[in-house]
């Protein structure tokens, strides 16, 4: 059984914050397929688009080889990398909790 660390429970409070912001956020919306939408017209939506891939590729760029040191196969980090384009920062959040309870392979 694996020990709630130190570095658990700031990975555990870094992804409820973001939980509840993007709730918070996206509650009051209105229609959220209005983003895309407006994509071809407004700037705005180019940058939130542009920055949202960034982050992803940034982040699968640490979590491919992490995953791959610490026993994730090709079809679980085939699946880290869709949901992370998909779904954003959750994914990767998500991963570093799972990643500070698991230790790295030997």
């Amino acid at each position: 059984m694996n020990r709630l660390t130190v570095q658990t429970w700031i990975w555990l409070g870094v992804l409820v914050f973001w939980l509840v912001v993007t709730v918070a956020v996206t509650r009051n919306a209105g229609d959220m397929m209005a983003f895309f939408s407006a994509q071809p017209m407004l700037s705005w939506s180019n940058q939130v688009l542009l920055d949202f891939f960034l982050t992803a590729v940034v982040a699968l760029a640490f979590i491919v080889p992490d995953a791959r040191s610490r026993g994730v196969g090709v079809i679980g980090r085939v699946i880290l990398t869709v949901l992370t384009l998909g779904l954003g920062a959750l994914v990767p959040l998500g991963y570093m909790v799972w990643r500070s309870l698991k230790p790295a392979a030997a």
